[in-house]
């Protein structure tokens, strides 16, 4: 099913609880599932590959930080 597209927009929230968002996000998303995300955590940058690693999921593309950072991530897991 990898055609579903969920946006989510997760501005505002701070690390943990960013985490705990994307985490939530992806265990109610079927496997495939695309998921554009934005967040202006200046830590949503450089700790979205790690975040990635952690749960198997895979970042398909990060968008370069200024004020907000994109993300396109895949449930991989």
């Amino acid at each position: 099913m990898s055609d579903l597209v969920l946006e989510h927009d997760l501005t505002g929230p701070r690390f943990p609880m960013l985490s705990r968002r994307l985490d939530q996000t992806f265990a109610a998303g079927p496997l495939g599932a695309e998921f554009p995300v934005a967040a202006d955590e200046p830590a949503f940058a450089p700790d979205i590959r790690k975040w990635c690693h952690r749960t198997a999921h895979t970042l398909v593309e990060r968008r370069p930080p200024g004020g907000v950072t994109g993300a396109h991530l895949k449930r991989s897991a």
